[in-house]
């Protein structure tokens, strides 16, 4: 009787499973083809240092990983769950939408507002010097 399990069938039901592609399911993929490649080649030693070395090796990779990948997807829900270009398409909405509004592109130019001419006396108030200024310039101990 052959100890280790048909890999090739254990594999393919993996393959059925549909995890994330950011981190958390790349990191779990990993562990779990670990546990299945490292456990049946410490239970073919026969040693049994090996398969309680192996077997709380795995368990505490159980205990510590996940305790990680759920810390990682608290602090960054994007990046643990998206990867690559669904991580930069999230990144431009989230900064397009960031209480900024859009650019009109296609706005008009501001008409010109017709101006009327000035009377006289407006006219020779604008031209006048302002008579406060020149009084701080000529005393300007006065301030």
């Amino acid at each position: 009787m052959n100890p280790l399990p048909d890999l090739e069938e254990q594999l393919k039901n993996l393959s059925k499973v549909k995890l994330p592609g950011g981190i958390v399911g790349k990191t779990t993929l990993l562990l779990i083809c670990g546990i299945l490649i490292v456990g049946p080649l410490a239970a073919y030693t026969g040693n049994p240092w090996i398969i309680g070395g192996t077997i709380a090796g795995i368990l505490l990779l159980l205990i510590i990983v996940p305790q990680r990948l759920i810390t990682l997807a608290e602090k960054f829900p994007q990046a643990a769950l998206l990867e690559g270009a669904e991580l930069l398409f999230y990144k431009q909405l989230e900064m397009a939408s960031k209480d900024k509004p859009a650019i009109d592109v296609t706005s008009e130019t501001i008409p010109e507002v017709p101006t009327q001419p000035l009377s006289s006396d407006q006219q020779a108030l604008v031209d006048a010097p302002d008579t406060t200024i020149q009084s701080a310039l000529n005393n300007p101990s006065s301030n």
